[in-house]
């Protein structure tokens, strides 16, 4: 589901206080700065998910999409930091 889709569908009234408490949450926590565009910074897109939990209740997230940036992030160079055996003892 888009966003578009969730503020203009059939069930916006339910996905509306779902989008309202991710961005409370997100201003309350101060995870963003509005700063103003320059040349040298580039602007880091975001999407939004929508999940509707087993219980009915309904669980909007906004995320960063940064692996878009094709001089930082090669599709040949994927890993994960994993520890090595004798660290989970």
């Amino acid at each position: 589901m888009t966003f578009k889709e969730a503020i203009s569908g059939p069930e916006r009234e339910l996905w509306r206080p779902a989008i309202k408490r991710e961005l409370d949450s997100m201003n309350q926590h101060n995870i963003w700065t509005i700063v103003s565009k320059t040349k040298d910074r580039p602007i880091v897109p975001v999407k939004w998910i929508f999940h509707i939990k087993h219980d009915g209740t309904r669980k909007a997230r906004l995320v960063a999409v940064g692996c878009r940036d094709p001089e930082k992030y090669s599709p040949t160079e994927k890993f994960s930091l994993t520890p090595r055996s004798d660290t989970n003892r």
